[in-house]
């Protein structure tokens, strides 16, 4: 007679580490599911150091040069107002607004928006700009200011007989676009270390002016950065 048993299954046989590794995964992911307690983030620094760079504040933080500055309400690219710049009809002067700019750091990049309501040059209109005047930097020359002059435009070409320590940059050298908001920006402290072989370690006072040079019209400004180049929130018009 045969007898016929019945196989048992074969037990699986884990070894131990094999348990300890599983068990280790285990409870790693129960970990991935726990809620993770928030941690805060503190907020970074604005780096824009343009103070009332959207003139919407009565902040004193602009001061005018020559007669022909306001603000402008109503007339804005951003917010409510914008700065005013107008010279008379066949005057040669320019009207400008500066600021002493409060920073540790030279400013890398300088950027904003600009809007005539007219270009006449047979009426005295010759250029718009902005300028960077460094007071009391440590230049090998010894000078007490350094200006670089950035043409936005208007202007062919820079004044004969410049002294050692200014320079123009031109933005564009055709007259500047009439009835709308145009932008503008260039890298500053790269236009100072190619005028004056570095940039300074050391200053006073560090200037940011917007002039112009309007024969009647108006120009306005708006939306004034200064700060890196990398940070910068203006941007051109989507064409």
């Amino acid at each position: 007679m045969v007898v016929q048993r019945r196989i048992a299954p074969k037990r699986a046989v884990w070894p131990l580490a094999a348990i300890i590794v599983a068990l280790a995964l285990s409870g790693a992911a129960c970990g991935l599911y726990r809620a993770a307690p928030m941690i805060p983030t503190p907020t970074p620094p604005n780096a824009d150091i343009v103070r009332d760079g959207g003139f919407e504040a009565r902040s004193g933080a602009w001061t005018p040069s020559g007669a022909g500055a306001f603000i402008a309400k109503g007339i804005a690219h951003g917010g409510m107002q914008s700065a005013a710049l107008r010279t008379p009809a066949g005057g040669s002067g320019s009207v400008a607004i500066v600021q002493a700019l409060d920073t540790a750091a030279f400013p890398e990049f300088v950027s904003g928006f600009y809007r005539l309501d007219g270009w006449h040059p047979a009426s005295g209109a010759r250029s718009i700009e902005f300028a960077v005047t460094v007071r009391g930097g440590d230049f090998a020359d010894g000078a007490p200011s350094h200006t670089v002059r950035f043409v936005i435009g208007g202007l062919a070409a820079a004044p004969p007989a410049l002294p050692p320590t200014e320079r123009y940059v031109f933005l564009s050298r055709a007259a500047p676009k009439v009835g709308a908001w145009t932008y503008f920006g260039y890298p500053v402290g790269n236009a100072f270390e190619k005028a004056f072989g570095r940039l300074p370690t050391r200053w006073s006072a560090i200037d940011l002016s917007l002039a112009a040079t309007t024969g009647g019209a108006t120009a306005y400004f708006d939306d004034i950065y200064a700060g890196p180049q990398f940070e910068n929130p203006n941007r051109p018009p989507a064409q």
